[in-house]
């Protein structure tokens, strides 16, 4: 390609017979050149001549940024047929994943550093400038780190560590596109190292704003020129691109390693539906876990610690998503040791509030102040027909007997907070007909159109007209009854239902 007396070449370079001259030819020079790497054995140089009597203006920078999008096209990877799924076995699709995810992690950095250096040689290559060096920004936006430094034998990088608040350099290159230092002004002194006398300072860009700034030195005290300026300038426009494409191509590998991730954790959820169903048909239960997101923080647990003994809980960690799920996964781990321990050795001995108070232990010297879970859990007895528990903070499960509604109060402080927190018991009695539901406040305060909780009443009213029905059918006019309060898109929590129908 030719226009306006410059030229843009692509030679391939199979041997070292064919390396290209970087001498003029026809008396013009190269201003811009870079080396195309294909596939192995296949290789080539990209590079760009101009007419000395040229101006390095526009146009320049133009077919620059052409040129290198046009390297990146030719160094993306080849789409390749897909294998025959039939014959592919799961293990090898895991495997191949692993190893590609592995190669990912360990490859990026030193990749994005090569990158950068590659950049900064090529400046010194097409200029006649001694140094170059490569600043980013850190996440607050406040601080520069020095990336890179190349350089022919010049002294050391000032404050590789700098407050962009403290350099107005950086700062006015950032907001202007360049800024120019002499070595032998108070500002160079300064930020130059102290072998310089001219500093050429350059900001680099993502397409959402400056990241960074490339520094130029030579020892000499010099006027820097448009075509040194623009090619500056265009070399650090592509890095700017190749980091942005970088840390996109990062931030993919991270999110598709999330959702595996994400899919693999939710495996150790509750069980997302919950039935039960005694020998004698005593007892009836029917439940589900909601999460808002892969995983959550609402517990629901039904286990039988004797053929006449059932463990119930039900619980809800702050949050939502992974802070939620990690103290959610916690706390049922506790309680399933602590279970096998208890229906090994003496069910009689079982304290609900001993229970709670131990889990409230554990959790308080694991988590935060701010990681806390409402919790409540208790024993049922078919025998006695009774139900003995402790409700630590938990929104209040609701006894539902014909003609009666009884609200099962707090015995204590919410786990987590205080780890000598006291906790109390209670017990009621049932009969045959009668229900005991569980529930988050995922359900109770589901909010409507006026923005009305759905509250304890709306629970009651849904599940009062079938108490005479099976425990899946109180649960379904729960869930219906919710559903038709909730608003459509409301974002909504984590939501459990468990009903008890004796």
């Amino acid at each position: 390609m030719s226009g306006h007396r410059m030229r843009m070449e692509y030679y391939p370079v199979v041997t070292e017979k064919d390396q290209i001259s970087s001498h003029q030819i026809d008396g013009s020079e190269i201003i811009w050149k870079r080396e195309v790497h294909l596939e192995p054995g296949r290789e080539g140089v990209m590079q760009i001549r101009i007419d000395p009597a040229q101006a390095a203006d526009h146009d320049l920078l133009k077919m620059c940024h052409f040129a290198d999008h046009l390297v990146h096209l030719a160094e993306s990877p080849r789409v390749h047929t897909p294998p025959d799924v039939n014959r592919v076995r799961a293990e090898d699709v895991a495997n191949h994943l692993a190893k590609k995810v592995t190669k990912q992690k360990v490859d990026e950095p030193l990749d994005v550093n090569r990158a950068i250096d590659a950049c900064l040689e090529s400046i010194l290559k097409l200029t006649k400038y001694r140094g170059a060096a490569f600043l980013m920004l850190d996440e607050s936006g406040q601080k520069l780190s020095l990336k890179s430094y190349v350089h022919q034998s010049l002294n050391s990088f000032p404050f590789p560590e700098r407050k962009l608040a403290d350099s107005n350099l950086d700062r006015q290159a950032m907001v202007e596109g360049y800024r120019i230092c002499r070595g032998n002004l108070s500002q160079g002194r300064l930020w130059l190292p102290t072998d310089v006398m001219t500093g050429l300072c350059v900001s680099v860009r993502f397409t959402t704003g400056a990241i960074g700034t490339i520094w130029v030195f030579d020892r000499r005290n010099r006027d820097v020129c448009n075509r040194e300026l623009h090619f500056v300038q265009s070399i650090a426009a592509q890095l700017g691109a190749d980091l942005e494409e970088r840390l996109r191509e990062i931030q993919n590998t991270d999110h598709r390693r999330m959702r595996t991730e994400l899919k693999l954790a939710a495996l150790t959820q509750p069980a997302r539906h919950i039935l039960f169903t005694d020998q004698t048909s005593s007892i009836d239960a029917h439940g589900c876990c909601m999460s808002r997101y892969d995983v959550g923080g609402d517990l629901c647990e039904i286990f039988p610690l004797s053929d006449n003994q059932l463990f119930v809980a039900i619980g809800d960690a702050s949050g939502n998503s992974l802070p939620a799920a990690m103290v959610m996964t916690a706390v049922r781990g506790a309680i399933y040791a602590m279970l096998y321990q208890i229906r090994a050795e003496s069910v009689e001995k079982f304290q609900p509030s001993e229970f709670v108070g131990r889990l409230n232990q554990m959790l308080d010297n694991l988590t935060g102040a701010h990681q806390f879970m409402t919790f409540v859990c208790g024993i049922v007895d078919l025998t006695t027909r009774t139900f003995r528990y402790c409700n630590a903070g938990h929104p209040q499960p609701i006894h539902l007997q014909p003609g009666k509604v009884e609200y099962l109060a707090s015995n204590g402080l919410i786990m987590g907070v205080d780890g000598d927190a006291y906790y109390s018991e209670s017990e009621i009695s049932f009969a045959g007909g009668e229900a005991l539901i569980f529930y988050t406040d995922g359900i109770s305060e589901a909010l409507n159109r006026e923005h009305r909780q759905f509250r304890q009443d709306g629970i009651v009213a849904a599940a009062q007209p079938r108490l005479s029905f099976s425990a899946k059918s109180i649960f379904q006019g729960i869930l219906s009854g919710v559903k038709i309060h909730q608003i459509e898109d409301s974002e909504g929590d984590d939501a459990s239902v468990l009903v008890l129908k004796f």
